[in-house]
């Protein structure tokens, strides 16, 4: 792992853990931690964890997964499922403070929340984690939409800068959902090239997974990269080093 300071870029990766489930369907958590440490990052932030449920032997995951990392965590909560609860999380090797947990607009499928933490870095800063709606349908397009302008008008009243939005967004980089969060005052985080793609993790076709900055002009991009995991989700990861103002 690395430190953030007024010198070194922060290194943030946001992963959607399909809750512990391969493209094998097989539910390993140690697979999973194993496919987190390899990022090297110091913030991460997870979509698709579950709590104490079913399906998942009961399993807290977000509390099993940060034992094994060493690192810290905070659980925001986004709908229920039988045995438990389902939601986002929030990793660090500094210290995290909660915010808020946002209920976001519902989508007609499920409950989806936004994640607010504080990072107390030496150089302090904001992570949103958040998981949008899949369905591409054009009245589930415009609730992502619609989310996405809110969320920005949310950092801007709160003043929670520099602030860094991480997640699955389930839009593609031409989505009308990503040209929103750039007017609503995000830098869209992408190599530019178009060849950065995170889903389906085994033969990637399209990229679903992103960091947004706010306000866009917080700090400098020094790298953005899709990590080459293929198994352990049905996502593959994303990294970004990011060096604040």
């Amino acid at each position: 792992m690395i430190s953030a300071n007024a010198e070194n870029p922060v290194k943030l990766a946001s992963y959607n853990i399909q809750i512990g489930r391969g493209m094998d369907k097989k539910y390993d958590l140690g697979r999973t931690a194993e496919a987190i440490r390899k990022f090297g990052a110091e913030t991460i932030v997870l979509n698709e964890v579950d709590v104490g449920t079913d399906r998942s032997q009961g399993d807290d995951q977000p509390a099993i997964l940060a034992r094994k990392l060493g690192l810290n965590y905070l659980f925001g909560r986004a709908s229920d499922r039988p045995g438990g609860v389902y939601g986002n999380v929030v990793m660090s090797v500094h210290e995290l403070e909660q915010l808020d947990l946002i209920d976001l607009e519902a989508d007609g499928h499920e409950s989806r929340s936004a994640l607010v933490v504080k990072v107390k870095a030496p150089r302090p800063y904001y992570i949103i984690a958040a998981h949008l709606a899949f369905q591409q349908l054009p009245e589930i397009e415009a609730v992502r939409i619609r989310n996405m302008e809110f969320l920005g008008n949310y950092l801007k009243e709160k003043k929670y800068f520099p602030a860094v939005l991480c997640g699955d967004l389930n839009s593609a980089g031409d989505s009308p959902v990503i040209r929103k969060a750039q007017e609503a005052g995000f830098q869209v985080v992408d190599d530019l090239s178009g060849k950065a793609l995170s889903w389906p993790a085994d033969q990637p076709r399209i990229l679903l997974d992103y960091f947004c900055l706010y306000p866009a002009d917080a700090g400098m991009v020094k790298e953005f990269k899709v990590v080459d995991e293929r198994m352990a989700s049905d996502h593959r990861p994303v990294c970004a080093e990011i060096v604040f103002k």
